[in-house]
């Protein structure tokens, strides 16, 4: 284990990433509370967390016993991760930036935890999993558990706004505030570009292994 730059590099990617959302987690608490867990952006960050611990872990237990691979499940919790950060920057990019005015930019990507959570992860978690630890063989059914995440969200996000138990928190989640087609249309964009950025990390993370072998 760790016999090699990239695997060398890599290791100190994920403590980089995990204390971005250890730091993450702290400021958001401190602001949010419980009610984080409204957020698509905070529940990416927290799959982040556990994925990046979980990869330490598994790690530093082959480090010690100089034998052994990460399990093939700490891969596929830490691909699904970092394909929900990708939705996550990708949205705020796309969508989020867009509607929040010329300035938006400055509040969602450098304002307190949006800092971490909107930028600083999604792009390390990216750089250091799919260049640097995803060395394990992708399967293509993987593509589908990494969508998951983002169908279990728009389930529970879309019932409890049409139940008027939550508000948003995401302006495409007003359903009633637009009309029902829009609402259809928004989940059908975002499950797709979830599918589809799933499909591209899984691409170039064979494609690399292919190249590499």
């Amino acid at each position: 284990m760790l016999d090699t730059t990239k695997k060398k590099i890599g290791f100190v990617l994920n403590i980089v990433v995990l204390l971005l959302e250890v730091a993450a987690f702290v400021t958001s608490g401190k602001d949010w509370g419980v009610n984080a867990l409204k957020y698509y952006t905070e529940d990416s960050n927290y799959l982040s967390l556990f994925a990046c611990l979980a990869m330490l872990i598994f790690t530093l237990r082959c480090m010690v016993k100089k034998e052994g691979e990460v399990p093939e499940a700490v891969y596929i919790v830490k691909y699904m991760s970092v394909c929900c950060l990708m939705v996550t920057f990708i949205v705020v990019m796309t969508v989020l930036w867009p509607m929040s005015g010329p300035d938006g930019y400055k509040r969602l990507l450098f304002w307190k935890c949006n800092l971490y959570k909107h930028l600083l992860c999604p792009v390390f978690a990216f750089i250091s999993f799919v260049f640097f630890e995803a060395d394990h063989k992708f399967k293509r059914k993987y593509v589908l558990y990494a969508l998951m995440p983002t169908v279990a969200y728009a389930i529970v996000s879309i019932t409890l706004n049409v139940l008027k138990l939550l508000h948003g928190p995401y302006p495409f989640l007003y359903v009633y505030e637009q009309p029902v087609y829009m609402s259809v249309m928004w989940t059908v964009v975002i499950i797709s570009g979830a599918l589809l950025i799933a499909g591209i990390i899984y691409k170039i993370i064979n494609w690399r292994n292919r190249v590499q072998d």
